[in-house]
């Protein structure tokens, strides 16, 4: 949490071209007193956002809970944009396709993304790997929707599982998904 702008992520240059590229990544739960609960991008600052899952961050400032753009431009593709209350986006992003989010404050327009969408998330948890993520749960849209990912997801699970690669940080893979069937004496 943040008591100013950037809850997750602060990405502000003051002079000069600067580009920060984020990939494979999970941002959420972040909040902040200001603007940008997730990411807050400032001056001359340029980042990307290929197959990242942005979930569950709050800022005071209700349009850009996950991104909020004062200057400087913030790309995105193969990602998903959720939360549960407020604006995702402060302003329309530079989509590359094949973005997801569950409102359309982000102007999500290019090839195959999908606005207005519930992406279908899990809890923030250990799904396998070194970090903690929001697995792509059954019936998820986000699942074999990507196009053009990176080889391995945020854990190091090889892409894609099924016909194609999976939207968001997390790969689905239908042979590790189980059921938790509480023990029950009759």
């Amino acid at each position: 949490s943040a008591s100013a702008n950037g809850g997750g992520i602060v990405h502000n240059v003051t002079a000069g071209d600067n580009s920060f590229a984020i990939t494979n990544s999970t941002i959420s739960g972040n909040s902040t007193s200001g603007a940008g609960g997730g990411l807050r991008n400032m001056g001359n600052a340029s980042t990307s956002l290929n197959n990242v899952t942005m979930r569950n961050n709050t800022s005071t400032v209700v349009a850009g809970q996950s991104i909020s753009v004062q200057a400087g431009a913030v790309t995105a593709k193969n990602s998903i944009i959720s939360n549960q209350t407020g604006n995702n986006c402060n302003i329309a992003i530079n989509s590359q396709g094949y973005n997801m989010a569950n409102d359309s404050s982000c102007g999500l327009n290019s090839t195959a993304d999908l606005p207005n969408t519930n992406p279908l998330l899990g809890s923030l948890q250990n799904n396998g790997g070194g970090t903690l993520t929001h697995a792509l749960l059954v019936g998820s849209p986000a699942i074999d929707s990507g196009s053009g990912c990176p080889a391995v997801d945020q854990r190091g699970v090889a892409r894609p599982f099924g016909a194609e690669c999976d939207r968001g940080a997390y790969e689905f893979d239908m042979d590790t998904q189980s059921v938790y069937l509480p023990f029950v004496i009759r």
